[in-house]
């Protein structure tokens, strides 16, 4: 994901936040230029927006601003011009009332820099997204080639954040599980979930925690279901999620 700060991060662009607007983690789905004094129908949720035509004089920042924040944008890039060499103070006060965050673009610093850095972001995210994925497709695989058998299995699907993650058979025996104790009574909603035929599912443990039932074959007798718990991540076959505590059946 590219937030805010990322672009600052850039040495290219000489981006500068201004004073304390914060807001420097917001996500950028991507970035929106324009001059126009009531752009509200131009902008699309999650974008920051790049101008250099907003004068005080002729146009109230407030207003403007207000505007921006309506229409969800997520922050405002002022590009600084040869006449304008500073952000107009009335600007500032009026991002920071508006919780909206304020960068300084350089006179030197053309904005189609900025949406080109953007673009290159996240492009380099998508990528590592894929390769992510498919690192993920492959590791069961890898791991069982090396001999690390289903706890290994196990470990990959937990992956790196170390997701809660256990196999428990159609009996209501826990075969393995990482990251992840559980109760007596965990197995049995596990079996009971598993005896009315459902496929993957949600399961609410007797503590609270939700957690994924996934069936897989061949461990425990024909169907052994899989479940983990919290947000749900598939790796290759069978899969898993995990959250607090996950189980894999």
């Amino acid at each position: 994901m590219l937030r805010i700060r990322d672009l600052l991060c850039r040495p290219e662009l000489g981006l500068e936040a201004v004073e304390h607007t914060g807001g420097l983690n917001r996500v950028i789905r991507w970035v929106h230029v324009t001059e126009l004094p009531n752009s509200r129908a131009c902008i699309g949720e999650d974008e920051p927006v790049l101008t250099n035509g907003l004068r005080p004089e002729r146009q109230d920042p407030a207003a403007y601003t207000r505007a921006l924040a309506e229409a969800r944008a997520i922050g405002l890039v002022s590009g600084l011009r040869a006449v304008m060499p500073e952000v107009p103070r009335e600007l500032v006060v009026a991002c920071r009332d508006m919780g909206l965050p304020l960068l300084r673009l350089p006179v030197e610093v053309p904005f189609t820099a900025v949406t080109q850095a953007a673009a290159t972001a996240q492009a380099e995210h998508r990528q590592k997204q894929l390769l992510e994925a498919l690192r993920h497709s492959n590791a069961p695989t890898n791991t069982i080639s090396a001999g690390n058998g289903v706890r290994g299995v196990l470990g990959v699907l937990a992956g790196p954040r170390q997701a809660p993650v256990a196999l428990v058979d159609r009996l209501g025996t826990v075969g393995h599980a990482v990251h992840c104790p559980l109760s007596e009574a965990d197995p049995r909603v596990v079996v009971e979930k598993i005896a009315t035929g459902c496929q993957e599912c949600a399961l609410a443990l007797p503590d609270g925690t939700q957690a994924t039932l996934i069936p897989v074959q061949g461990f425990g007798g024909p169907t052994s279901p899989s479940s983990t718990g919290g947000a749900r991540r598939t790796s290759g076959r069978p899969s898993a999620t995990a959250s607090n505590r996950p189980f894999v059946s």
